[in-house]
């Protein structure tokens, strides 16, 4: 489940900084949103050899919705790992951790999504259309459950005799 939810944020940010979007604003944006740490921060905390593995395990599992990650396979590529070796996305200096300068030879075109769109957002209009309406379904459910189950905290006393039969 973990990784179903994590690989294709990831692979946004990835898709980002592909598009040419500084790493560090990429970073300070999930900061700003409330996550602990950027998804460069992430990635090397995981390790980069990890998540290109689970990337390709995706592409392989998903391959209509999501690909392998090139800029991934070029840091591994080039010995970057991430925190395991002190270099990846961000390098250790000293007790630091500072952006890696030559993140821009790292990155890859996005040309390699097909019409130009980040993989998660491929897919079929009947594929958005079903599920979209799942989940309309699945939250008119829940709210039913919530109005049988939840009693308001407040009832005007008449309304509450009614009902009771009183």
């Amino acid at each position: 489940v973990v990784n179903r939810i994590l690989m294709p944020y990831l692979q946004e940010a990835l898709d980002l900084l592909d598009a040419e979007h500084p790493m560090a604003d990429i970073d300070a944006a999930a900061r700003a949103f409330g996550m602990p740490m950027g998804p460069f921060r992430l990635l090397d905390e995981v390790g980069l050899d990890v998540a290109l593995h689970v990337s390709r395990t995706f592409a392989a599992a998903f391959p209509d919705r999501f690909q392998e990650s090139a800029t991934l396979a070029f840091m591994v590529k080039e010995g970057r790992l991430g925190k395991k070796n002190g270099k990846g996305f961000y390098e250790k200096r000293g007790r630091t951790w500072a952006p890696w300068p030559g993140i821009n030879a790292a990155r890859q075109p996005l040309d390699r999504h097909p019409e130009g769109l980040p993989a998660v957002l491929r897919g079929s209009d009947r594929r958005r259309r079903r599920d979209r309406h799942r989940r309309r379904r699945r939250a008119r459910g829940m709210r039913r459950a919530l109005r049988q189950h939840v009693r308001p905290v407040f009832r005007p006393a008449g309304r509450d005799r009614r009902r009771r039969g009183r």
